[in-house]
């Protein structure tokens, strides 16, 4: 009897309560768990995911044991762990040494686990138990996960748009379009609008070739009609359906129609000056068609529109000084001797030029790259802060900013340029000045304001493809000195220059659209550029040396960046996830510690003390760290919606939330000192990544707020919402926190498209993508769209996140919000020092998921869980701003948007002659129903006849020549007159007489289907 107890108790004391490995639903539900946080079973049947529960959590040393590479270090060293608290004190944790040391810290965790995963690969299947925890910075080491785990970037959507007959365009994986064709809920979203007809998001009617629009393309400028309110209308109309390819299946009968339809006009019916009848031009053409070689008429165009000598020489000077250092692909020397040879010996004395000597044809090529100069630093005086600009301005100082500012270098040297450029047989034959001029040119429609390049990315996959073969053509990837006939050292310099960029540019463009590339590494020989005594291509040598400097950065990373586009441009065999996410981390920490001048003191430093070279160095890192962190934010989208397709909604929440941390950590710090602090006098070089960097935050913001929105819908439309709301605790705080997810969304969705609009009223880029994300903030926040069209979106099982995730998410956005409120509050003034810091810290993460989950159980009837409340009406309280009526800023934008157009494109009825299209216009006059009365030859009249001045126009003993230039000078005084608002940015309001014809969308191609 006592050897039976004895074997009892022994029995009882080896039983032991052992945990149950399944959450409480899939126990309920006798299924299979996989013990994830949420477990597949719970996200992909019952769709409760915030109910997916364990009795027995894993502890967390084991979690910091196998979760991420980050942690993985601090649970084996628990001695070490012990001491760090110790030293973490209250007292001590606000000095600059133990941030310094926190991060020290935090850096050799990180390598320590890189390490060790490379050397003892850890169990798979202890990986998918255990739980991932979320990131903790925007370059924190990436989860390992299953090898056999692979990925297809070309999976999952339509590369090709085909729009009727007019245009068909590929777009590679990493272009917006892409993005928004591979996320299911933007995809849905876009079907669902198709379905109901519609073209665009803002009319929902196709644009048609009517003979309205026939018209407007065939119309020219009219002077009497830019004071009225519907000008403006009609300049973008006009201009997007130019850019949308219109222009190009216009029947010519409808131009010869159009010709001898129009009224004639009498000189003395114009109150402007003299109208060239039909009698003159028609003699003109008659002179024109074959007596005189297109290219002498095309030098009248260069004398009408050079302007006066002192600004020339001022600008000429002020790019050698301010902008050669990002662009050195002119030798200073060679270039200035040239320039005082055409036209004349150097000369500040504020007349117009007497005369230019233009000897022989390639001195169209010198002229060419000298007006894309002027253009280029034109515009870099120019700063993103408005203030400085109206200071300038309004100023009784006679400054050098001011006088050129106050003499605008306007749209038709670029046009000039382009024509200069086709007088070239440049697909037939190769020439080192023409090879100048085409580079320049592709520049200029990267940085400038009424370009839209990046939109699409078919005009500069195609440039920079045709820069590239012109190189090759040229000689310029082999390595000059290795041959006895390249003995000029400093064409041997500009060489290596150029096709050092051209690489550098290929990969930039490959990381933005996703294209392959078109350079080979194992194709060219030529050496990195480097600086001696004798090849130096500037006067300022120290510069020189620093341009050198730059031209070497992420040489030794360029064959990983090439490894990651292997990656990416797969599109047969994908490639592994780990692979990927490795060597974005490897990327991504390189780019932390050598490039993020603004987050890292020492990628700050340089070795030089002057100030204006400090600045270069610092700009060119910003450029990169921007451009390739927006990029890599398109790379993690892939792997998030790799994932979220998968239906692991642990990984998809870890690399949506890197994205986040990303967006905040990193890019909105960049476009805020570019926008307003140290870097806003950098807005040429800098304006066009952020443009990209902006539309992306925003696209990603669209997608969250259709899957977050839907989600509150779906409980909203419940049958048993209300009970579940009274009666269910649980049910309520997942409802609360998704209705304050969703506002925060949309509050920061909305100031983020903001900011662009701001941006918009100087860069068409800026205002078209600003435009369209509109219309789909205000289509997508529609309930009853959801009800009608948007039902696939269940299938989606997105956002199935623990209460714990849509915590720190929400608290994650809205700490973005409060960056991007910052930046749309800010009241700027030139007496203030630029500055702009953002909040990172993570103490102000924590905070915010604290009052997040605190929030997350206030009523239902409060403003955090209405998602019908305006958010743009409603800022953050805790920044005190000012109510902000969004239909007035709207407006107010759109209207400097349209003076800021018209100012620069001084007549949109040009072509872009590199298209093949070349129309030159005659005069033109009268009311709005006139058209032109007649039009020069294609063929004979490279240019409009009708350009503007920026100074004196050129006398000539023709006397019909002469009276067009008279006529040119009337239309200078309006050009200039525009230009004045758009520097002082008066007219801009809405009694200035200007308004968007509401019935017209300019951006119906963003949702061509």
């Amino acid at each position: 009897m006592t050897d039976d107890h004895q074997q009892q108790q022994q029995h009882q004391h080896k039983t032991r309560n052992k945990p149950s490995l399944s959450c409480s639903n899939c126990r309920k539900r006798k299924t299979k768990c996989d013990r994830k946080q949420p477990c597949s079973s719970c996200v992909k049947k019952i769709n409760l995911a915030y109910s997916c529960t364990y009795d027995h959590p894993v502890s967390h040393h084991e979690q910091h044991l196998i979760l991420t590479p980050e942690t993985s270090t601090t649970a084996t060293t628990p001695s070490s762990s012990r001491k760090r608290q110790k030293v973490e004190s209250p007292d001590s944790t606000n000095t600059p040494q133990y941030e310094e040391l926190v991060k020290l810290r935090k850096r050799i965790q990180e390598l320590e686990a890189s390490l060790s995963q490379k050397s003892s690969p850890a169990s798979t299947s202890s990986r998918n138990q255990a739980p991932i925890l979320s990131p903790t910075s925007s370059s924190c080491p990436n989860p390992i996960v299953d090898d056999d785990d692979m990925i297809n970037f070309y999976n999952g959507y339509t590369p090709i748009q085909i729009k009727r007959n007019i245009r068909r365009v590929n777009f590679g994986p990493l272009s917006w379009i892409a993005l928004m064709k591979k996320d299911p809920a933007l995809c849905l979203a876009w079907k669902a609008l198709c379905s109901k007809g519609s073209y665009c998001i803002i009319t929902n009617k196709w644009p048609q070739l009517n003979p309205e629009n026939i018209a407007l393309l065939n119309s020219p400028q009219n002077l009497q009609e830019e004071n009225n309110s519907n000008y403006m209308d009609k300049v973008f109309k006009k201009r997007v359906l130019e850019f949308e390819g219109y222009d190009e299946i216009v029947p010519y009968k409808s131009m010869s129609k159009n010709e001898s339809t129009t009224p004639i006009l009498n000189s003395s019916t114009n109150n402007n000056g003299p109208v060239i009848n039909f009698t003159q031009i028609s003699l003109a053409k008659s002179i024109f068609d074959g007596r005189i070689n297109p290219e002498l008429h095309l030098i009248e165009q260069i004398k009408q529109i050079v302007p006066k000598k002192k600004v020339f020489w001022t600008l000429i000077d002020r790019f050698f000084t301010d902008i050669y250092p990002f662009f050195p692909f002119v030798d200073e020397e060679v270039f200035k001797k040239e320039l005082s040879r055409i036209f004349g010996a150097k000369n500040y004395d504020d007349v117009s030029f007497e005369s230019l000597r233009i000897d022989r044809k390639l001195d169209l090529a010198h002229i060419a790259v000298c007006f894309i100069l002027l253009r280029l630093t034109y515009l870099s005086f120019f700063n993103n802060r408005n203030c400085i600009n109206e200071y300038i301005m309004k100023s009784d100082k006679d400054t050098v900013a001011k006088y050129i500012m106050s003499n605008p270098i306007n749209l038709s040297s670029i046009e000039v340029a382009n024509s200069c450029i086709q007088c070239f047989q440049f697909t037939r034959k190769s020439n080192m000045t023409v090879f100048q001029a085409m580079l320049y040119m592709r520049i200029y429609r990267n940085c400038a304001p009424e370009e839209s390049d990046g939109i699409d990315g078919g005009d500069s996959q195609v440039g920079t493809a045709l820069l590239v073969q012109m190189a090759y053509s040229l000689g310029l990837h082999r390595e000059p000195d290795k041959f006895d006939v390249c003995n000029d050292e400093r064409v041997n310099h500009l060489g290596r220059k150029m096709w050092n960029f051209l690489v550098r540019s290929d990969l930039t463009h490959c990381y933005t659209l996703g294209n392959p590339t078109s350079i080979d590494h194992r194709h060219y020989d030529v050496k990195p550029p480097f600086v001696n005594d004798t090849n130096s291509n500037a006067d300022d040598r120290e510069m020189e040396m620093a341009v050198v400097d730059t031209f070497v950065y992420l040489n030794s990373e360029l064959d990983s960046m090439r490894k990651m586009l292997d990656y990416v441009l797969d599109i047969n065999n994908g490639a592994k996830v780990n692979d990927v996410t490795r060597d974005l981390h490897e990327f991504e920490v390189i780019l932390h510690d050598y490039f993020n001048v603004l987050g890292n003191p020492e990628a700050s430093q340089v070795s030089t003390n002057r100030e204006d070279i400090i600045q270069y160095y610092h700009v060119i890192k910003l450029r990169i760290f921007l451009s390739m962190k927006t990029a890599l934010t398109s790379l993690y989208y892939h792997v998030y919606l790799h994932y979220e397709k998968n239906f692991n909604s642990e990984l998809s929440f870890f690399y949506l939330s890197k994205m986040y941390h990303i967006i905040r950590e990193d890019l909105i710090p960049a476009i805020g000192h570019t926008l307003v602090g140290k870097y806003s006098s950098r807005s040429l070089i800098l304006n066009t990544n952020m443009q990209l960097a902006l539309h992306k935050i925003n696209q990603i913001n669209l997608s969250c707020l259709i899957r977050v929105s839907y989600l509150v819908r779906m409980f909203e439309t419940s049958p048993d919402h209300a009970s579940k709301m009274e009666s269910d605790s649980t049910y309520k705080e997942h409802f609360a926190r998704l209705s304050s997810l969703l506002k925060n969304i949309r509050k920061t969705g909305d100031f983020v498209k903001i900011i662009m609009e701001r941006i918009g009223s100087k860069y068409y880029y800026s205002w078209r993508i600003a435009k369209a994300h509109g219309g789909l903030f205000n289509v997508l926040t529609e309930p009853e769209n959801y009800d009608k069209y948007l039902g696939g979106i269940k299938k989606i099982k997105a956002f199935q996140f623990t209460p714990r995730q849509l915590s720190e998410l929400d608290a994650q956005i809205r700490l973005l919000g409060k960056c991007a409120e910052k930046l749309v509050y800010y009241e700027d003034n030139v007496d203030l020092q630029p500055n702009f810091d953002i909040p990172m810290k993570p103490a102000d993460v924590a905070n915010l998921i604290h009052t997040t989950n605190t929030n997350a159980i206030s009523p239902p009837g409060s403003n955090a869980a209405n998602p019908d409340t305006p958010s743009v009406k409603t800022p953050f309280s805790s920044i005190g701003s000012p109510r902000l009526e969004a239909e007035s800023v709207h407006n107010d934008y759109i209207d400097q948007m349209w003076l800021s157009m018209v100012a620069m494109k001084y007549d949109p009825t040009l072509e872009n002659p590199l298209s093949g299209n070349l129309i030159g216009n005659g005069n033109v006059n009268g009311n709005a129903q006139n058209k032109e009365d007649a039009s020069c030859d294609n063929e004979a009249c490279p240019v409009n006849l009708n350009h503007r001045d920026n100074g004196n126009t050129i006398g000539n003993s023709n006397q019909l020549l002469n009276e067009q230039q008279e006529i040119n000078g009337q239309q200078q005084a309006i050009q200039q007159q525009f230009a004045k608002q758009m520097q002082l940015g008066t007219g801009t309001t809405n009694n200035g007489g200007y308004f968007v014809d509401p019935d017209f969308d300019l951006l119906g191609d963003y949702f061509y289907g």
